[in-house]
């Protein structure tokens, strides 16, 4: 063989081994490359399934708390629907409440209008004294009672406060000055009034009494002379109630006001 041969077979036997060698090499850090490619895989792998585990147990509490919300809201509904018809039931024990309420208002009302009415007639044909004047403030009473102006409550106060007014007339004197029709002429006369018992008209001149008739109603009596002394007395009441006089101890005639049918005594 020629050098020349002989140098290209020693390059050959020399450089192949080297490229070999450089092969394995490769080889080795391609697989160390993978090996720790896969490690990391692994790894990640495995954080992924915690990760997934914690995804899942996380997701678990959200989803129980989500369920106890549910049903907490589910409880406060029926607490909340339970309220309703409490006040529904309230309500309606409520409005029944009110409508008898109304109705006893109706009832009390009439009652009272019906009431006034009978005392009205009675106040009209009764005692001979201011009788204009206590007619009208009942009147005013009954009719605010029919309009519906003033409930049953301010009604009856109304009208008890009347009734006691007129009970009070039975224990205190009272003199007026009014105008009456007298001998066919209207005259201003003094009223006298004792109790709810004794009416007598003091026109200056004349005494003259009102006598009880059958009917409960008065008339004043023009036609029966009364004495000399009643008359006195009379008149000296007048004058101690005005004020003229100091008080006194007086007989007075109440023994000749009752009346019968066309105005005879009493037997």
């Amino acid at each position: 063989l020629s050098f020349t041969a002989l140098w290209l077979m020693l390059v050959v036997l020399v450089e192949f081994p080297v490229k070999t060698l450089f092969a394995q090499n490769e080889l080795s850090l391609k697989k160390l490359s993978l090996i720790e490619e896969i490690k990391q895989l692994e790894q990640d792998i495995q954080a992924e399934r915690k990760n997934l585990i914690t995804y899942k147990e996380e997701k678990g509490l959200l989803i129980k708390r989500k369920a106890e919300d549910i049903s907490q809201v589910k409880k406060e509904i029926g607490l909340r629907r339970r309220e309703l018809a409490e006040i529904k039931n309230d309500s309606s024990r409520l409005e029944g409440r009110i409508e008898r309420s109304q109705n006893q208002e109706v009832l009390s009302s009439r009652f009272l209008q019906e009431y006034g009415t009978e005392i009205l007639a009675s106040v009209k044909q009764g005692i001979p004294f201011d009788g204009e004047r206590r007619a009208a403030t009942l009147q005013n009473i009954i009719s605010d009672l029919q309009s519906g102006e003033s409930q049953a409550s301010e009604g009856f106060t109304r009208l008890f406060t009347f009734l006691s007014s007129e009970l009070a007339m039975g224990y205190d004197s009272e003199l007026i000055r009014t105008i009456l029709p007298l001998q066919g002429k209207e005259v201003s006369v003094d009223l006298l009034r004792i109790g709810r018992l004794f009416f007598a008209v003091d026109d200056g001149d004349s005494v003259y009494l009102y006598k009880k008739q059958a009917d409960a109603s008065y008339r004043l009596d023009t036609e029966t002379d009364i004495t000399f002394e009643d008359r006195k007395n009379i008149q000296r009441v007048i004058r101690i109630i005005s004020g003229q006089e100091p008080s006194d101890i007086i007989s007075i005639p109440l023994q000749s006001l009752l009346l019968t049918g066309l105005g005879k005594p009493k037997p």
